[in-house]
């Protein structure tokens, strides 16, 4: 039997909203209803001395006649204003139904949004590049409460993401993708762990999200090294019967899937129905998990992704070394995916912590409860967490990266390579023993060509690499906006919805509230409060980021070359190099990239120590 959130995913997918539309639309519905179609508002309850299947009943026999004026929010959407609540009505009644009925509020809200609000609401919900993006105009177009800030809709945006990893994130469709695997490393974007989330789980439903800062192992403390044990699919889950097949059933109902677990991780590792190892992704890699407890110190449930291994009986020495193997890869996919240095690590409150821990290493450093593992296990196998360190570490430098470029080892003959950039090895054109020959394929290649040798140093023609010091004219311009933000617009600048932005507004001091996955930035001409508008970044004539918050620091590059880039992302081009050694002074931080001093652009600060 389909639940109320396959129903309603169902029926507006059947509409023609994608599934970031869906998301961020059912995200607001649930903040406002918990989606249950006959819920009243809760203060109204005890005003009005009925529950939600009383006053139900009461509308539909009759015997309540103030439902149009009583200004009560109810239904999924929480219809409150007289009209809407009159219209709902009136269509409840020609439809025969009952007011509360959820067929009829998802064929009504339909209704209210193919008619009233088409332009404004359905078809960026049909085209939504984001769950942010379609959960903010619910928000602030449809359902516009009294406190739209941003604490509002992040969390609003929050529930959404959860329908939208529940019901869109795309699973495995054999075991072969689940089990597979490329390159050095078994995971990568094109090979991420198989997902299954466990959306039942009271951790889930009720954490938060989180800044990914590191990962931290557990391992279960139980003889059964079977994943069915812990994990199952929601009833609800599109690959329910797929994930049944390959997990197999947990006929005891002792999975972690329940709200009854107080306890939540973002992936777990053991065995298939099968026998064979894997990962299982959770719960999202962002999502606080509440695995480790607290120390005298504090938390690592804050910052750190945890995942659980499937002990055995700890005296099979090929099952250990397959969940070693196994949990490494994962591990360097994190870091790889958040920009973890797995040697590195991270302050708290004054305490050096690993970026990669484990419970017990946790405890002793005061962040966890008293826990051994998985140190009570490793050590029957000669194994500690330096072990698992250098061992991601192995695994993440045996992949060509493209922000820490490794120099590359000495060869038997000096080879000359031509191309673009070093690290840009899919444009070569070719490698040579003889220099000459390499300079002569370089001149025929054309304009932004190289000779690389095998250091990665570019010998022909002779590199101009700007200095990566104080500049004494003005330092280029920071391309990058973030939230406070003082931008400037254009003349004629347009509104997202095509609408001309009036002059009084482009003569106000406007301040960035959130830049939008899609670029379009959402401003207003207050710091905290309404929002103005949203517009395309082309219309931003010019912005200030200097807000004074900052205190500068200085970092030491740990990598043989690392890139400054004009913004703080790898989407952005290359303006420089730095090297190993040398020291910088950041003067901002976005997303773990830092800014230089200097005006010369943003590095990543995975690959820098802090001095």
């Amino acid at each position: 039997m389909a639940t109320v959130e396959n129903k309603i995913w169902s029926y507006l997918k059947e509409k023609g909203l994608n599934d970031y539309g869906i998301a961020g639309l059912m995200g607001n519905l649930y903040a406002e209803s918990g989606l249950n179609s006959k819920n009243l508002q809760n203060t109204y309850e005890k005003s009005l001395g009925l529950s939600d299947a009383a006053y139900t009943a009461a509308v539909d026999n009759g015997s309540y006649t103030n439902f149009v004026k009583d200004k009560a929010g109810y239904g999924l959407a929480q219809w409150t204003y007289w009209s809407r609540k009159q219209n709902l009505l009136n269509f409840a009644n020609g439809e025969g139904k009952s007011i509360g009925d959820l067929d009829m509020q998802l064929d009504f809200l339909y209704k209210e949004l193919s008619e009233g609000y088409k332009a404004s609401v359905l078809d960026v919900l049909c085209n939504a590049k984001s769950v942010l993006e379609a959960s903010n105009v619910v928000l602030l177009k449809f359902e516009r409460p009294a406190d739209q800030g941003m604490a509002v809709q992040n969390k609003r945006a929050s529930y959404g993401q959860r329908y939208y990893d529940q019901f869109a994130t795309k699973k495995e469709e054999s075991k072969e993708e689940v089990k597979g695997g490329n390159g050095n490393m078994k995971y990568s974007s094109s090979n991420k762990p198989a997902v299954c989330m466990q959306t039942n789980s009271s951790c889930y439903m009720g954490t938060r999200t989180m800044t990914v800062k590191g990962i931290l192992w557990h391992s279960t403390g139980a003889n059964n090294p079977n994943l069915k044990r812990y994990v199952q699919p929601s009833s609800n889950d599109a690959q329910y019967d797929y994930w049944m097949k390959v997990l197999g059933k947990n006929t005891a109902g002792t999975d972690w899937n329940h709200t009854k677990q107080n306890a939540g991780l973002n992936a777990w590792i053991g065995k298939l129905a099968d026998g064979s190892v894997t990962s299982i992704q959770s719960m999202p890699w962002n999502y606080r998990p509440w695995g480790c407890g607290s120390g005298s110190k504090g938390s690592l449930n804050t910052g750190w992704i945890q995942f659980e291994i499937c002990e055995d009986a700890l005296n099979d020495k090929n099952y250990f070394n397959a969940v070693y193997k196994e949990a490494c890869e994962l591990t360097a996919y994190l870091c790889v995916l958040y920009g973890l240095d797995p040697k590195g690590t991270v302050t708290v409150s004054g305490v050096k912590v690993p970026v990669i821990t484990c419970h017990c290493e946790a405890h002793s450093l005061g962040f966890a409860s008293n826990h051994g593992d998985v140190m009570h296990w490793f050590k029957k196998y000669g194994k500690t967490m330096d072990s698992v360190r250098n061992d991601v570490a192995k695994l993440i430098n045996g992949n060509v990266k493209e922000e820490a470029i490794p120099v590359k080892p000495a060869e038997t003959k000096e080879m000359y390579r031509v191309r673009k950039s070093w690290d840009d090895a899919k444009s070569q054109k070719g490698a040579y023993t003889n220099l000459e020959n390499a300079k002569k394929c370089c001149d025929t290649a054309g304009a932004g060509y190289e000779v690389y040798n095998s250091k990665g140093e570019a010998v022909y023609p002779k590199a101009v690499i700007t200095p990566v010091t104080p500049a004494p004219t003005q330092a280029p311009k920071d391309e990058t906006l973030d939230p406070g933000d003082v931008i400037k617009l254009k003349a004629g600048a347009k509104y997202t919805s095509g609408k001309e932005i009036p002059a009084w507004v482009l003569n106000s001091k406007l301040y960035v509230r959130q830049v939008r996955e899609n670029g379009d930035v959402v401003f207003s001409t207050v710091k905290t409060g309404a929002i103005t508008g949203v517009v395309q970044q082309k219309w931003i004539l010019d912005h200030d980021d200097s807000n004074g918050s900052f205190q500068p620091y200085m970092v030491r590059i740990n990598a043989s070359i690392l890139n400054v880039r004009a913004g703080a992302g790898t989407n952005y081009k290359i303006n420089t190099t730095v090297k190993k050694g040398e020291a910088y002074t950041i003067v901002a931080v976005k997303n773990n990239w830092g800014k230089l001093k200097s005006g010369a652009g943003w590095i990543s600060l995975a690959y820098t120590q802090r001095v």
